[in-house]
């Protein structure tokens, strides 16, 4: 690495001259002429400044942390390029790490982010494995956090979709659709965006019929079966152990789709935790020779690009990325400019749209190939109330 001094001494001037120059410490007049020269001879030298100790220097970094895992959800990959966009256009620099190069370890993760000198940290979709702890952590050192599509019990900032009004009125067009048996197929998770998506089916279905929640081991008995669906309106959630599957959703989402879709009583509509959920599920279901929707209805939560193929023409859940990312970036820099550390479980929520395809049983035209978009509000207070 070209130094200070190293310029200098090709220049025959002092090293505290090339470091102001450089530094652009304005308290100190020079002359066009040597700051030209100074400035050609880095350039010439492919001279770099030293990061660490800027930040010495200056007392910031300019640098935001951004943790995330490398998710199979095409949706967190698409926030994760996103963000780094939005803190450069607020003039600050950002700092990438994914958990799996630290092999899951958090505490690695923190370590690197605070050597680094962070001066606020964005967690992305991250649930189960980002704690309370950590949050105090990163408090103790006066770095602020906020999270973007992750938990709302951090006592931090949460930017998130209202996932509980989207789930709620995918569950309503299908029983406007005239489905009368419908499966909801989540995980085992208890975190935010899992409840929530519970929550949202168990609203729509209060007034419906019977809603039972099975896991996985439980809804099929020893020898494969299920318990056959009932003639009337029926509701099941059933949640699936994706431990058991390496936490892999691809593999645990297919093979239970595979054994529910063995069944000689289906439901009319599952309800797909995600659109890797309901992808999983319709090839499961293809490849025992059922159609989709008219054999089983299939929805899913992201509209992730595989979903537009006409193959699926998966009715999904599209959230507002931008809007998010843009609310997240801005909520972290005012506590960095303000230098005060949020500490409170505040919500904003941004409201997704219903992608209406014809996985969900649509009847669409035959000229009519481009999908519905239809704006999704918040459930009516008076159903929250009675709930």
């Amino acid at each position: 690495m070209v130094t200070h001094k190293q310029i200098a001494e090709q220049l025959g001037i002092a090293p505290r001259t090339v470091s102001n120059i450089l530094s652009g410490n304005s308290i100190y007049a020079y002359s066009q002429k040597t700051r030209e020269r100074v400035l050609k001879a880095a350039q010439e030298l492919n001279y770099r400044p030293n990061r660490s100790s800027q930040a010495v220097r200056r007392r910031r970094s300019n640098l935001i942390g951004i943790i995330h895992f490398a998710s199979v959800a095409e949706v967190a990959r698409k926030t994760d390029s996103l963000l780094p966009r939005l803190i450069n256009s607020e003039g600050y620099d950002y700092m990438v790490i994914d958990m799996n190069w630290h092999g899951g370890s958090v505490d690695r993760v923190l370590d690197e982010l605070i050597q680094a000198r962070v001066e606020g940290v964005i967690i992305s979709h991250m649930t189960e494995s980002f704690g309370p702890r950590y949050v105090e952590m990163l408090a103790k050192v006066g770095i602020p956090a906020v999270v973007i599509y992750g938990d709302d019990q951090l006592n931090i900032p949460l930017i998130c979709d209202d996932v509980r009004s989207a789930f709620f009125a995918m569950t309503q067009h299908l029983q406007a659709l005239g489905h009368q048996r419908l499966l909801l197929m989540i995980n085992t998770y208890t975190a935010r965006p899992s409840r929530q998506r519970q929550e949202g089916f168990e609203l729509a279905v209060r007034d419906f019929g019977p809603c039972r929640v099975f896991d996985d081991m439980t809804y099929f008995d020893r020898s494969g079966r299920a318990s056959a669906w009932e003639a009337q309106p029926e509701a099941r959630v059933l949640k699936v152990d994706l431990s058991r599957f390496g936490y892999d959703p691809r593999l645990g989402y297919y093979e239970t789709a595979k054994r529910l879709i063995s069944q000689s009583s289906l439901p009319d509509a599952v309800i797909c935790f995600n659109d890797i959920a309901a992808i999983s599920t319709c090839m499961a279901a293809l490849e025992a020779g059922l159609r989709v929707p008219s054999d089983l209805a299939v929805t899913g939560t992201d509209n992730d690009l595989f979903g537009e193929f006409p193959l699926f023409s998966l009715t999904t859940i599209e959230k507002d990325l931008e809007g998010a990312g843009t609310a997240a970036v801005e909520t972290l820099i005012q506590q960095i400019r303000s230098k005060q550390i949020i500490r409170s479980s505040s919500v904003r929520t941004f409201p997704s749209q219903l992608v209406l395809r014809t996985s969900c049983g649509r009847q669409a035209k035959p000229d009519e190939s481009s999908p519905l978009y239809c704006s999704i509000p918040t459930i009516p207070p008076e159903i929250l109330q009675t709930s």
